[in-house]
């Protein structure tokens, strides 16, 4: 049977389905309190275990037993507000699952994130091989991400037989549809967005992204990353496409950088008031590369070496446009 982590989260549901229907038998693993809603249509075919990462005896009896792991949990909040949050999960908790998938001898594909390559400068193309600066705002995410790919990297070391993917911004359905990118959709077709930020970042379609984990998992090799992508667009372009597909005004332009940079500085003592780290606004300083950068990403290894053709980023959006109209969040 194969494991998989935050499988009710938006990625790890997608590839839950993918497994399924390649007719894997799947153990789907979610936290205490966690809805079980995003795989209700699929119940009957998966084992639902409930279980913490952060706990590392839990986790080893979770995994006990098992061949395959898919490691998809993660907090992924664009602020530092969840710095505490993101590190217990993103590294200790995937510390916890790497050490009991070694023991246990699981065949391991972890998810971690393009940002963990970098930031490419602009006008670059970041590939594996990239050479990795942490931003010296020290984004959170991109820290933890990147914690984690070295503690995996560590196991494999030990023996560990993992593979390491690193997507781009995965445009897929599922999950809680108030964050992630259908969260993203929802709040263009609300029309939140009269101007967009004057960046761009590589983005991946859903059926891409579950290729390429299944590719991954039969092909990859021990140690190795393959960075998944399927195109590059501007923020301004991403949600004029959004638009058009949910009736909403487009973004009237763009934002200047210099503009944005005074906004994040500005929105410090709000986003330090807010008190929740989902409600935090994005306009923070954290987060100004991957809002004013040009964040370009090759796929090129996971296409020659892996064989996952690229996938189709309009029938991606239709997907989740759809997929949030049917569960009312536009």
């Amino acid at each position: 049977m194969i494991v998989v982590t935050g499988a009710y989260g938006c990625l790890g549901s997608n590839v839950v389905r993918a497994l399924l229907e390649r007719g894997e038998r799947v153990v789907a693993l979610r936290r205490e309190g966690e809805s079980a809603a995003s795989l209700a249509d699929v119940a009957g075919d998966v084992e639902d275990v409930v279980v913490d990462i952060r706990d590392a005896d839990g986790t080893d009896r979770a995994l006990r037993g098992r061949t395959g792991l898919f490691h998809l949990a993660g907090v992924a909040v664009m602020t530092n507000k969840a710095a505490r949050a993101m590190h217990e999960v993103n590294v200790v908790g995937t510390a916890h699952v790497m050490s009991a998938a070694r023991r246990h001898g699981l065949r391991t594909v972890h998810t971690s994130s393009a940002s963990a390559v970098g930031f490419p400068a602009p006008g670059v193309t970041a590939d594996e091989d990239h050479p990795y600066r942490a931003d010296r705002r020290r984004n959170a995410y991109q820290h933890t991400k990147r914690a984690g790919e070295r503690i995996v990297l560590g196991e494999v070391a030990r023996g560990l037989d993992a593979v390491v993917l690193n997507p781009a911004g995965v445009i897929a359905p599922g999950g809680d549809g108030r964050s992630a990118w259908p969260g993203l959709v929802a709040r263009v077709a609300a029309g939140r967005f009269p101007l967009s930020p004057p960046g761009g970042f590589s983005f991946v379609a859903a059926e891409e992204f579950r290729a390429a984990q299944l590719a991954a998992y039969d092909k990859g090799a021990a140690g190795r990353r393959y960075i998944v992508a399927t195109e590059y667009l501007r923020y301004h372009e991403l949600f004029a496409r959004i638009a058009q597909r949910t009736g909403a005004r487009a973004p009237r332009g763009t934002v200047p950088s210099p503009v944005l940079r005074a906004l994040a500085i500005a929105s410090a003592p709000i986003n330090a008031w807010i008190g929740s780290p989902e409600r935090a606004l994005l306009m923070s300083s954290e987060n100004l590369p991957m809002l004013t950068g040009e964040l370009r990403y090759s796929p090129r290894r996971c296409r020659t070496e892996l064989g996952v053709e690229p996938g189709d980023m309009n029938r991606a959006l239709d997907d989740v446009v759809a997929w949030c109209r049917r569960h009312r969040y536009i």
